[in-house]
């Protein structure tokens, strides 16, 4: 299903403490959607050279929602943390698999501190 978040001001907080927890950042709206789990939001200076002082929001989703039992609502994530249990990455994320390094090629040589590879 779809969710909608409750209203958002045109310059509201980017985190919670920002707004001291009075639930107006853009975190606590979006974190208090039922499918949203823990996010780390930041905000732009205000735009004046667009002459409409605007802000940018960049929202970075870390972790799925779960229920409380760490069974999780909206079919549960790949892998948990060893530490709380939690989501380690939103979405249906693949379990990381090992490559072989042999495979790949080229030839990195130091160039006064820079890496320069070729092919």
């Amino acid at each position: 299903g779809s969710y909608t978040s409750g209203y958002i001001r045109h310059n509201a907080f980017a985190s919670v403490s920002q707004s001291g927890g009075d639930g107006t950042s853009i975190e606590e709206i979006i974190e208090a959607m039922p499918n949203v789990g823990d996010i780390t939001v930041s905000r732009s200076e205000v735009n004046m050279g667009g002459n409409n002082g605007g802000y940018t929001w960049t929202l970075t989703f870390l972790r799925d929602a779960t229920s409380d039992d760490g069974a999780g609502r909206w079919g549960d994530c790949e892998q948990r943390d060893s530490v709380e249990g939690k989501c380690n990455s939103p979405g249906d994320v693949p379990k990381f698999s090992a490559f072989d390094d042999d495979l790949l090629l080229g030839n990195c040589e130091d160039d006064d501190g820079k890496y320069q590879c070729d092919r």
